[in-house]
């Protein structure tokens, strides 16, 4: 089984896998971003979502 895949592997030409293996690292970098700038707009959202129940309490707690 090893022999057949090295076999395989030695008729790809080193530039295409040289290719492919640089074509996954910026598919892989495109979503590590994607998946940054989500988390830092989720955080965002959480602390906008804290200042308005802040405000809101403040504003129930001086009505009452």
């Amino acid at each position: 089984m090893i022999s057949v895949m090295v076999i395989c592997v030695s008729f790809v030409p080193h530039a295409t896998l040289v290719n492919v293996s640089q074509s996954i690292g910026r598919d892989v970098s495109d979503l590590e971003i994607k998946a940054w700038n989500a988390a830092q707009r989720d955080g965002i959202f959480r602390v906008m979502q804290l200042q308005i129940q802040k405000i809101t309490k403040l504003a129930v707690q001086s009505h009452f």
